[in-house]
This record gives C-alpha cells, sequence and structure tokens, in this order.
C-alpha cells in the first residue's frame, strides 16, 4: 500500500529525495486522521468454514444526506459443516434483509458480525449464496476505509480498505486469504460524477432519476481489501499497452480536471514501466483486463487492483502501485504479520525501475537514505499479531527495511539470481493468484540460488536490529609485501540464535597506489584474517557499495608495526602535497625539507608522537620550481636515532 508523499516538497520539485519520503510515510502513517478507529479485536478470527468465491457490490451513492444503500452477494463453499455461518460488517451499518439461495432467512447482527442460520447445517463442500441488503454511512477507519469528501466543486467519494475496512462499507470475510474467485461493483450515482472500480466495464445504464449505472466486473482472483470506489469529476485519459504483437491493453486514467497538466507526464510513466516490470516479473498479472489510476483525496496511494488510487503523481510512486500488481494483488500475503511481502517489494521494485530510468548513482544514494530509515526500525519485520495499522504499515520497518533485505539478498546471491528469484517467486503456480507466506519466497530463493538460507531470513525478517562492526588493524612490511592482520568483531543482536549477524562482507583496503576489496563470510561474533597486499593500507572501507545494513563502531587508527616514511602526493605538486609516516611506537620525530643545495628551508615536524599514522602538509607557494628533499629522523626516549629515511619530491609551478 500506499505510500504517503510529501505533497508540499511534490510541488516544488519532482527530484524527492528517499529519505524524505521515507520519514513522511513512517510520521503521516502512524498519525492518520483515522487511526484512532484502526483497530482490529486481537481476538478477531474470521470464520474459517467458508470460502469465499464471489463478491458482487449494487450500491447507490446518496449525497446530502451522504449514506449507501444497496446489496452485496456472496457465494462461498463450505468447509466444515457448520448450523452457522457469518461476515463482518461493522455495526453502524443497518442490514434490512438476507436471502440464502433466495429465500429470506433469520439473521443477528452484532459485534460487527452478520450471523446467518440456515434451517439445517451448511453442508461441506456445498456452494451457497448470500444476498445483503443494507444501507448507512460507512464510518470511516485506517487511512479512510470509505470518504465522503470533495475536490474543488465537485464531490470526491473514494475508497481504501486496507488493512481492515472492508467491512466499514460492504460485507465480506475481512482476511486478505480468502480471495475471491471474480468480483462485481455496480454503482449508481450522479450522472455529473464519474464511479471508477476493479476490472473492465460492462455497461452504463441511463437512470431517469439524473443518475447512472457503472457496471464493473472482474475475473480476476481478488482480495476483499482490493475492492475499491472512486467517484467524481475526472477528465479521462486512456493509452495503451501493447503486451504482444496483436494485443493491447488499455492503461485508463481518472484524473481531477485541475490535477490534469502535472498529472499527464507522470502517468505516461506507466509505459515504460509496464515494459520494464514485465522483463524483470513476468507478464502484468492482468493484462486481460486493464491498468489505470484513479484519483483520489488521500495524500498518498493504493495499489487497488487494476486501478490504483492516486493522491499524487511522481514517478516513485507510480512505480510503487504498479510494482504491487505483482507483489500484493497476484501474490497476497496470507496475513497482515506478511505486509513485508508487499511493501518491501513495491518499495524495492520502485527502486529498480529509479535504477533504470535515472541511472546508478541516482540509485545508490536512493539505497543509502533508505538505508537511513531502515537502521530506525524497532521489531522484527515479521510483525506478530498485528492490529493497529501504524504498526503494519510503519514506514521504516515495513517498508524501508524490508527493501533493504531484498537489497541485501541481491548482494548474497547476485544479481542474475536474485532477478531470477524474484521471477519465479511471482510465476510460482502454487501462488499465483493465491497467498503466500515468508517461507514461500524463501524456498524459491533457495531453489533458485541452490543455496541454504536460513540464516539470512531468520536474522533478517524473523530477527531485530542490524549489524555493528568493529575492526582492528595491524599492518607489517615484509620483502615488498605488507602483511595485514585484520580482526573484525560483530555487536548488535538480532534476536534470534545465534545471537549475531551472519553475513558475507565486502572490505575495501585502500592504499596510496590503489585499492584492493577483498569478500569474506563473516560467520562469527570474532574472525581473524590475514591478507597482503603491494602497499601499507592508508584506509579501510567496511561494505563499500552499501549491501549490507550496518554501522561500523569506531574508526580504529591502523597501528603500524614498523617504522616508515611514505613518497609524498601528489608528486610532481604545486603548490601543496602530503607527507605521510608511521611510528610504532612513541617517538620524537622530526622531519625537515632541503633544497638541492643541501639548505634547511622547513622543518614540518619537530615533537613527541604517539604510536600511529600521520599525514602533513607541505607548501611550497613561496619557493622557486625544483627538486627538495625531505628527511625524517625518529628518536627514541633516550634521544637515541632508531630510524631514518628521506625522499625526492618535484614541485613544478
Amino acid at each position: 500500500m500506499r505510500l504517503l508523499i510529501i505533497i508540499f516538497v511534490f510541488l516544488m520539485s519532482q527530484k524527492i529525495s528517499a529519505q524524505n519520503f521515507l520519514d513522511y510515510i513512517s510520521e503521516s502513517e502512524s498519525k492518520s486522521r483515522f487511526s484512532e478507529n484502526a483497530l482490529l479485536n486481537s481476538n478477531y478470527k474470521s470464520d474459517t468454514t467458508i470460502d469465499v468465491n464471489y463478491y458482487k457490490l449494487n450500491l447507490r451513492i446518496n449525497l446530502n444526506p451522504n449514506f449507501i444503500s444497496g446489496y452485496c452477494v456472496i457465494n462461498f463453499l463450505i468447509l466444515y459443516e457448520s448450523p452457522t455461518i457469518f461476515f463482518d460488517l461493522k455495526d453502524n451499518m443497518n442490514v434490512d434483509s438476507v436471502l440464502l439461495d433466495g429465500l429470506n432467512i433469520s439473521y443477528f447482527k452484532n459485534d460487527d458480525k452478520i450471523l446467518i442460520d440456515s434451517d439445517s447445517l451448511f453442508l461441506i463442500n456445498n456452494l451457497y449464496s448470500v444476498k445483503i441488503f443494507y444501507r448507512g454511512t460507512p464510518d470511516p477507519q485506517g487511512f479512510g476505509s470509505f470518504i465522503f469528501g470533495s475536490q474543488g466543486i465537485y464531490p470526491s467519494i473514494w475508497t481504501l480498505s486496507e488493512p481492515f475496512g472492508a467491512m466499514d462499507w460492504f460485507p465480506c470475510k475481512n482476511v486478505p486469504s480468502d480471495k475471491a474467485d471474480s468480483s462485481d461493483v455496480w454503482i449508481t450515482c450522479s450522472n455529473e460524477l464519474t464511479p471508477v472500480s476493479n476490472g473492465l466495464l460492462d455497461e452504463i445504464i441511463i437512470n431517469n432519476d439524473g443518475t447512472h449505472t457503472y457496471k464493473w466486473y472482474s475475473r480476476y482472483p481478488i482480495a476483499q481489501y482490493l475492492i475499491s470506489m472512486a467517484i467524481s469529476k475526472f477528465e479521462r485519459y486512456d493509452f495503451y499497452y501493447k503486451y504482444s504483437q496483436n494485443d493491447s491493453m488499455p492503461v485508463t486514467n481518472f484524473i481531477y480536471p485541475q490535477s490534469f497538466t502535472q498529472a499527464k507526464p507522470e502517468v505516461d510513466k506507466t509505459k515504460p514501466m509496464l515494459d520494464f516490470y514485465r522483463g524483470l516479473f513476468g507478464e502484468y498479472p492482468f493484462v486481460k483486463e486493464k491498468y489505470g489510476h484513479a484519483q483520489f483525496g488521500w495524500g498518498g496511494a493504493m495499489e487497488h487492483q487494476t486501478i490504483s488510487s492516486m493522491g499524487v503523481f511522481f514517478d516513485a510512486i507510480v512505480a510503487h502501485e504498479l510494482v504491487h500488481q505483482w507483489f500484493g494483488n497476484k501474490i497476497t500475503p496470507e496475513s497482515w504479520s506478511e505486509i513485508w511481502l508487499n511493501e518491501g517489494f513495491a518499495t524495492y521494485g520502485a527502486s529498480l525501475f529509479l535504477e533504470h530510468y535515472r541511472g546508478k548513482e541516482f540509485f545508490k544514494s536512493d539505497i543509502a537514505a533508505t538505508m537511513v530509515a531502515a537502521k530506525r526500525a524497532v521489531g522484527s519485520i515479521y510483525l506478530i499479531k498485528p492490529t493497529e495499522v501504524s504498526q503494519i504499515f510503519n514506514g521504516d520497518r515495513t517498508y524501508a527495511k524490508s527493501s533493504i533485505v531484498l537489497h541485501m539478498l541481491r548482494g548474497v546471491i547476485g544479481d542474475s539470481l536474485f532477478f531470477k528469484t524474484l521471477n519465479t517467486y511471482a510465476n510460482d503456480s502454487t501462488l499465483a493468484y493465491k497467498n503466500a507466506k515468508t517461507e514461500d519466497f524463501i524456498r524459491v530463493a533457495e531453489e533458485v540460488s541452490k543455496m541454504n538460507l536460513d540464516y539470512f531470513f531468520n536474522q533478517w525478517i524473523y530477527g531485530k536490529d542490524y549489524p555493528i562492526y568493529k575492526y582492528e588493524i595491524e599492518t607489517e612490511k615484509i620483502n615488498n609485501i605488507y602483511k595485514v592482520n585484520f580482526e573484525l568483531t560483530v555487536l548488535g543482536n538480532p534476536g534470534v540464535e545465534p545471537g549475531f549477524f551472519r553475513m558475507p562482507l565486502e572490505i575495501k583496503f585502500k592504499y596510496q597506489s590503489g585499492d584492493t576489496t577483498v569478500k569474506i563470510f563473516n560467520n562469527s561474533q570474532k574472525e581473524y584474517y590475514v591478507f597482503e597486499f603491494p602497499s601499507n593500507p592508508v584506509e579501510v572501507i567496511i561494505d563499500p557499495e552499501n549491501y549490507v545494513l550496518n554501522d561500523v563502531d569506531e574508526e580504529p587508527i591502523i597501528i603500524p608495526v614498523t617504522y616508515m616514511l611514505y613518497q609524498n602526493f601528489p608528486n610532481p605538486f604545486n603548490p601543496a602535497t602530503i607527507i605521510e609516516y608511521e611510528l610504532k611506537n612513541p617517538s620524537r620525530v622530526r622531519i625537515e625539507v632541503y633544497n638541492m643545495l643541501g639548505e634547511k628551508i622547513k622543518i614540518l615536524e619537530n615533537e613527541k608522537k604517539r604510536e600511529g599514522k600521520y599525514s602533513i602538509e607541505f607548501n611550497g607557494d613561496n619557493l622557486a620550481s625544483g627538486t627538495y628533499f625531505y628527511k625524517m629522523d625518529v628518536f627514541d626516549d633516550f634521544g637515541n636515532l632508531i630510524y631514518r629515511d628521506g625522499k625526492k619530491m618535484m614541485l613544478i609551478k
């Protein structure tokens, strides 16, 4: 779902930073104006005796006063014999009558449920159909499950049912795990307004009371929270996505007239996005119907099936909602505990398009900003019995850290296997148009990569926090080769055994003449490594390509195991250059500069120093071009000379 955006930043610039983007999600989603009602009873259980096959909504939208009226048809299969079944509908909605297979039947409404008794048992494996006539003014929860609003002088009525809000406005089985095989949504409203819903438009009926009825239908499986309505005065804009040589799919967009000029160029990016994501994930999942966007009055967006509801338009959010059509809609999480399978995939999927569209450097900065948010995440990505909207849609955890988990998986198994994993998962016949759990994605990732990834997912999905690395380094010169003793310690607790993070990790060692990157698999809390390099390392970078969510505790001094004077750099120079040196023990050091005549022209250093690596600048601004020499003498505590070396440098003006 629904990335909340910094709207005022968007109006000023199309280049919203990932940090601002995720900060706003985190803050705004947890402070939704409906959040005081955004709770699900922690003891809530859906009716597990039924399997919903079909929803049909036939609703009239009444204005002044604002209410809805009509009926909902639910076809369902009985999984276990029972004398009673129930559907979810908020108590403030009035039920007028219930028909079971065309006959009036007794019912009881209480505790946000419609309980239906049968004269005989509901029999296992039998199909039934209920038709529930109801009316009322929905009491919105969550992000605004059903809103009577406005845009300009026109009404704007819209729905956003994720996660618990479907039962606010229609009877349903209010869990994502029971997807209907198909759905119809018939909407009657003022003929000045256009009602938009899922799937394709079958027909428009002009009524004789100033209203019209739009009949929308979808023949793909759909979760209850993805059924939607958006009703207002729209400017319609269509184009086509050509998915084969002879076939095209409509991309239909319903945009507020005053927003059209700004929205159109962003909506136009949907076509290259569809092509791009087809290459990654396989064909758009609902290609026999449509894709599109319907503007609504919420400050974010929501991936309603085949028709994303949009509060703002720019490429990142257009991409995010489109990715959800694969991850969230085609494959829907088994429960809200698995919400990362929606939001992590959509967030990283948007980043992948931006990598393709804006380039590698933009992608790197996007990932770096997302990691900043991910480090603020509290608790595990897998949620234990979530009951609050702010808990489920936490920006730092559900969006940022979940996205970074996929980025890290990419680093672990490599680009080729990572993208093959995404494609295989999206097209797995046991999951497509059904539901998935984290274990399903793990299974696919392991089958594709031929790796055991339990360690990875146990710590990153079910564990908490992230690793903090601390290292110590000693160097020794042996026959023009520098031997590096490297000790790496992992701090931080992922909340699961073995109590520290195990990860493949790249370490870059930089020296004057270049750099070397080594890759290790950090498999214990403290490990020791020995490396050999042609020059002495002057800098160590943990995870230089930013593939691991981590921090580094302190930047330790590289303690030398010898005395050393290095060649200045740059050389030649104008007018300044850097001279570096090392001391293996606390010592008094004296560095002097001489000209070609042997005349001392400057003393750069003359004091006692602790062991360590040092650098000092020499500025030749007042000197003539030519060759100069610098010499370093090192003395112990008794004044004995223990090291001497000199180098030549050239000043060219």
